[in-house]
C-alpha cells in the first residue's frame, strides 16, 4: 500500500487527494487549513488540520515511508515584488525548514509541484526540462529557488529523494467560486454569474492547458514510479490562445463572455508558453488526453 501525504488543501491538493483516494492501494492524508475545499475531500481521506510550519518531530510516524506531495499554495502568480517580498522570503525559509524535517522523517519521496507556466522564458518553441530557466515574477522565482535548493540538498544528503514536476495550467474538477487564478475556471465562473472578466495580456497569448483529471493521473504515476531526483514537464504539449479558450466556453455554454482588457505592462507577461512533454510520454503510457474543448464540456 502507498501512503500519501498531501501538503495543502487548495485546488491542486484537494483534486489530487480525491483522485488517489479512490484506490484501496492508497492511504491518504491531507495536511492544511480548513477552508471551502475541505468539505469536498473524499471520506477515505484523513484530514489533519495543521499549518505546514507546525509540522514537528511528533509527526514523524505519520510521515515515515510516505510519498509527500507539496501542493501548498504560494504567492499569487500575478503578485509583484513590492506586494510580496516578506511573504516570498518567509515561504523560501519555510520550504528549507520543511525539506530538512522531511529528511529526518525518512520519507520515500518528496514531490514538489513547480510551475511549467512561469519558470521558462517566452518562446514559440516547446520548453524542455534541461533548458535555462528565466523567472520573471516573484512567484516563479520562489519555485526556481526551491528547485535549486532540492538539487543541492540531494547532493549533500543523497538519501533524500525528490521529484520536481513543472505543471502546465490546470483547469476543471473541484474549483472555488472565488478562485482568482486559472483563466478557464475564472472565465466560466464570471460567465455563469453574468459578470465582467478582467484579463491581462493579449487574446493571442498561448498557454499549455491540462484538464485536472489528466494532471492528477500523471502526478500519481510519476510519484509511485521509479523516478527519483528528476524533473518532468507535465502538460499536453499543445498550446491554445486565450481567444480560443473564450470561443470554446461561449460555444459550450451558448452565451457571450463579457471581458475587458487590462493594459498594465508587467514583467510577467509571456506571449507563448508550451511544454515539451517528450520525457513524460517516454516514461509513462499516455492514456486519454482531454482537449480543452472536451475538458470544459466534461465539467459543464
Amino acid at each position: 500500500m502507498n501512503k500519501f501525504i498531501i501538503l495543502g488543501c487548495g485546488y491542486l491538493g484537494t483534486n489530487f487527494a480525491n483522485y488517489i483516494a479512490k484506490s484501496i492501494k492508497n492511504k491518504v492524508f491531507v495536511l492544511g487549513i480548513e477552508n471551502e475545499y475541505t468539505d469536498y475531500l473524499d471520506k477515505n481521506i484523513t484530514f489533519v488540520s495543521k499549518m505546514i510550519e507546525q509540522i514537528s518531530s511528533n509527526d514523524s510516524d505519520m510521515f515515515r515511508d510516505s510519498i509527500v506531495i507539496d501542493a501548498v499554495g504560494n504567492i499569487n502568480a500575478t503578485a509583484d515584488s513590492k506586494q510580496s517580498t516578506a511573504v516570498f522570503l518567509n515561504n523560501c525559509a519555510g520550504k528549507v525548514n520543511l525539506i530538512q524535517k522531511l529528511y529526518n522523517f525518512s520519507i520515500k519521496k518528496y514531490v514538489f509541484l513547480s510551475s511549467g507556466g512561469t519558470v521558462y522564458d517566452d518562446s514559440d518553441k516547446p520548453h524542455k526540462e534541461e533548458e535555462k530557466l528565466n523567472p520573471k515574477s516573484v512567484y516563479a522565482l520562489e519555485k526556481t529557488i526551491v528547485e535549486n535548493y532540492l538539487k543541492i540538498y540531494n547532493l549533500e544528503n543523497n538519501k533524500f529523494n525528490y521529484l520536481i514536476l513543472r505543471l502546465a495550467n490546470p483547469y476543471g474538477g473541484i474549483t472555488s467560486k472565488t478562485k482568482k487564478q486559472g483563466i478557464i475556471d475564472v472565465a466560466k465562473t464570471k460567465l455563469l454569474k453574468n459578470e465582467e472578466l478582467e484579463i491581462f495580456g493579449e487574446l493571442s497569448n498561448v498557454r499549455d492547458y491540462i484538464y485536472i483529471e489528466n494532471l492528477c493521473e500523471y502526478i500519481y504515476r510519476l510519484a509511485i514510479g521509479n523516478y527519483e531526483n528528476e524533473i518532468f514537464n507535465v502538460g499536453t504539449g499543445i498550446g491554445n490562445s486565450i481567444y480560443e479558450i473564450f470561443k470554446c466556453i461561449e460555444e459550450i455554454y451558448g452565451c457571450k463572455l463579457d471581458f475587458k482588457k487590462n493594459n498594465t505592462i508587467k514583467a510577467t507577461n509571456i506571449n507563448t508558453n508550451i511544454l515539451d512533454v517528450s520525457k513524460l510520454k517516454n516514461s509513462i503510457k499516455i492514456r486519454k488526453i482531454y482537449t480543452v474543448y472536451e475538458g470544459i464540456y466534461k465539467d459543464k
